[in-house]
């Protein structure tokens, strides 16, 4: 939301930290074909341009950028491939992918189809059970290693 409504806001970190210390992140839902950019919690939508808007950041001084599918997030059906491909295919910094991951193939692929230089996640590695149980999980070195090989 700063960076969208103030967009010195990332030179003047950038300036203070180092770019390597700026990750921006960036909510988009899909509207007609076109992605659309929100902020405030995906309740507010701007009428900007995606890839002006990430050229605009990456040249502001942001290390990464972490795109976010409102549209997939907390779904668990998988990333928004085309969404994470259009952005790392128009920017020089990593592009971290969020929003959908629902099993761990899911990750590899916003990786490999996507082009992400990473991938987050919650819901894949967190279950919460009927009497509030909460149990976390993640891939051991031999799963993720037999994820990228079967890619």
């Amino acid at each position: 939301t700063a960076a969208i409504e103030n967009p010195s806001f990332i030179e003047d970190i950038a300036e203070l930290y180092g770019r390597q210390s700026i990750i921006a992140s960036i909510d988009v839902k899909k509207k007609n074909d076109n992605y659309k950019i929100y902020t405030h919690s995906g309740k507010k939508q701007h009428n900007l341009d995606l890839i002006e808007t990430i050229h605009k950041i990456e040249t502001a001084g942001a290390g990464e950028i972490l795109i976010n599918s409102i549209d997939q997030d907390g779904m668990q059906t998988g990333y928004d491939i085309d969404l994470i491909k259009l952005v790392s295919s128009h920017i020089n910094i990593p592009v971290i992918a969020i929003g959908g991951a629902g099993t761990y193939e899911d990750l590899a692929m916003a990786v490999t189809e996507g082009a992400a230089s990473a991938a987050a996640a919650g819901s894949v590695f967190v279950f919460i059970g009927k009497n509030r149980a909460v149990l976390i999980n993640y891939p051991d070195d031999e799963e993720l290693q037999e994820l990228f090989v079967n890619l």
